[in-house]
């Protein structure tokens, strides 16, 4: 008997084996495997196995996971629609086939959508009836499929908008750090030779709005280390943190009066390593 389920925040191929790992050490479960692309996991059973187990394995490695609906949604693209008795007759064909429900034809974008039961119904059938009908039934989309696709483009322009946010930051930190390499002079104020405070804090300024807009780095990152899963979460929430802590380290250190540590102030590396990895 296999089992299926839909498991939710993944990112990499380390989040993958956490699942595998964490699902393989319950009782009764065999050869666990996880699709990263479709977010599945699917294992075969070789005895009764507790879901609660199941899902609080997952849970512990810093996961989530749903069931799969029994009813699922598809969108059906069709051809050959021209009135609104075209559209009728194809709902009233998708209507009468069992495990179906709530059948609706938008004649505008000639696509039926439709609820259905896969361990009752199969796609295959349902282009056969509309095939009788009269109509080409052409191009699918689940419900499954269009909500990792929405979650995807809602994470595509998350990481968007955190881009030019950081980007607007990390720009000013960059040439305030840098710039000396390429010949940039800085205003006396934050000269580092001439007030280095000033010069760390303004960098300390800068960096704090990246760091809290890549925040996920670090609350889903860092635990996952504790867990014994670490991914790439991991790696750029601590090499991030570890530039961020020093550098507000050498910052104490200036305003004690030890001008030295102007040079081990690493913000810009925090901070433009967020900005490019989002």
């Amino acid at each position: 008997m296999t089992e299926e389920y839909i498991v939710e925040g993944m990112t990499c191929a380390a989040c993958v084996r956490a699942v595998e790992r964490a699902v393989s050490k319950i009782e009764g479960v065999e050869r666990p495997v996880v699709n990263l692309a479709t977010e599945r996991l699917t294992f075969e059973v070789s005895r009764e196995v507790d879901k609660d187990r199941v899902f609080e394995a997952v849970k512990r490695a810093g996961y989530g996971l749903k069931e799969i609906p029994v009813f699922r949604k598809a969108v059906m693209e069709i051809d050959g629609m021209t009135c609104a008795s075209c559209s009728a007759a194809v709902e009233k064909a998708i209507g009468k086939l069992h495990g179906v429900e709530n059948v609706s034809v938008n004649l505008s974008s000639d696509t039926v959508s439709f609820k259905y039961d896969p361990d009752i119904l199969k796609i295959g059938e349902v282009k056969k009836v509309v095939e009788k009908a009269g109509y080409r039934p052409d191009n699918l989309v689940t419900e499954a499929f269009e909500e990792s696709r929405l979650k995807k483009e809602a994470a595509i322009a998350s990481y968007k908008r955190k881009f030019i946010f950081s980007a607007a930051f990390a720009l000013p930190l960059l040439m305030i750090a840098m710039g000396h390499m390429i010949g940039l002079s800085l205003p006396a104020i934050i000269d580092p030779h001439l007030n280095p405070f000033n010069f760390a804090i303004v960098q300390l300024v800068l960096t704090i709005p990246i760091v809290v807009a890549g925040r996920d780095f670090y609350f889903k990152g860092i635990p996952n280390l504790f867990r014994g899963s670490p991914n790439m979460d991991t790696l750029v929430g601590l090499g991030t943190g570890a530039a961020f802590s020093y550098g507000i380290f050498a910052t104490v250190q200036i305003a004690l009066g030890r001008h030295s540590y102007v040079g081990d102030l690493y913000f810009e590396s925090a901070g433009v390593i967020i900005a490019l990895i989002s």
